[in-house]
């Protein structure tokens, strides 16, 4: 918890200063937060705060689903498109992730 309570500190994972805690999630290309890393910062969540996202341009929206998304891993490499891709039809994942689903 000890992690968790200096990313807390420091403004949540994501924030500039959250990337200088050792053990932090990081987001960069590299790094993904886990689902473990998750359920250390929901532990000690208020169960009636809104769950939001960044928005394109700026501000906030609220998250409309958690899903499970079967993923081949770092299959795209052209601009504007994340690292990973649902996989085709018949075609094995890699993994299964969790997917945030917010307004389109």
């Amino acid at each position: 918890m000890q992690v968790v309570d200096e990313i807390r500190s420091r403004g949540g994972v994501g924030h500039p200063e959250a990337r200088d805690v050792p053990g932090a999630a990081r987001r960069n290309a590299n790094r993904v937060l886990t689902v473990g890393e998750l359920i250390a910062l929901l532990r000690d969540a208020d169960p009636l705060a809104p769950v939001v996202i960044a928005g394109r341009e700026g501000g906030f929206d609220g998250v409309r689903a958690v899903a499970r998304q079967p993923l081949r891993l770092n299959v795209n490499t052209l601009e504007g498109f994340g690292p990973h891709e649902a996989p085709a039809p018949g075609e094995q994942p890699d993994a299964f992730a969790l997917a945030v689903v917010g307004p389109r």
